[in-house]
């Protein structure tokens, strides 16, 4: 009873992102078809990308996890991850199609991120966003969970200052697991913590950053990052 309620649940999964998926190709296909591209198509595009592919990890990992008995409980575990993961990619995806503001739809997609039990987070974290008039600062959009002092302190970063500015300037992935000395912006907040901050890149362009607060200590993950980079 207990494996065919698992798999009427995974077949409930399965059809509920086919059909996110195809709303996805609609979308980007009426943009594709009308006579003003969206500017936000090919990051539709991209998103999409990376939904197939960890939809295609999320079949493979279910069929490991019916073939690898002897295994049951480690495969378990990461099938339950990665449904975890899927599903808050999915009501990303769906908040992006939202009609709402684009700022509420940074605070809702901050929700997602932090609320995913999968990663050990602080459940605090920021988005910043390129200034309009000089690409190269970034101005805290939205944030939570993060003392005053610090959105303050943060509320402007310059290209290549502290880690979110070296993150934008050399679109890199950058992981912490403690303060060190590249945090250059201090602040009042002494709590021990790491980071995980990744750029928002569109094509060439540096459209925000994305900085999340981590335990010390937090174990480096490719799962993680790999997520996190198709957010």
């Amino acid at each position: 009873m207990k494996k065919k309620s698992e798999n009427t649940k995974q077949y409930s999964l399965f059809k509920h992102e086919t059909e996110v998926l195809e709303q996805i190709n609609a979308v980007i296909k009426e943009q594709q078809d009308g006579n003003e591209q969206n500017p936000l198509l090919k990051d539709l595009q991209y998103m999409q990308r990376n939904y197939n592919k960890m939809f295609r990890n999320l079949k493979i990992l279910t069929r490991l996890n019916d073939q690898q008995q002897s295994d049951l409980t480690s495969a378990k575990s990461k099938t339950e991850k990665l449904l975890n993961i899927q599903q808050t990619v999915t009501n990303i995806i769906q908040i992006s199609l939202k009609p709402i503001a684009f700022k509420q739809q940074l605070s809702f997609i901050l929700d997602e991120i932090l609320s995913n039990q999968s990663f050990k987070l602080q459940g605090s974290g920021c988005i910043f966003l390129a200034d309009q008039e000089d690409s190269t600062v970034f101005k805290m959009a939205v944030h939570k969970g993060i003392e005053d002092d610090i959105v303050l302190a943060c509320s402007s970063i310059k290209s290549g200052v502290c880690l979110c500015g070296q993150s934008a300037k050399e679109k890199r992935f950058i992981f912490k697991n403690c303060v060190d000395d590249d945090h250059t912006i201090q602040s009042k907040y002494k709590k021990q913590h790491g980071h995980y901050i990744v750029p928002i890149v569109s094509g060439s362009n540096v459209l925000g950053i994305l900085n999340l607060y981590l335990n010390e200590g937090h174990e480096e993950n490719s799962n993680e990052q790999e997520f996190l980079w198709a957010v």
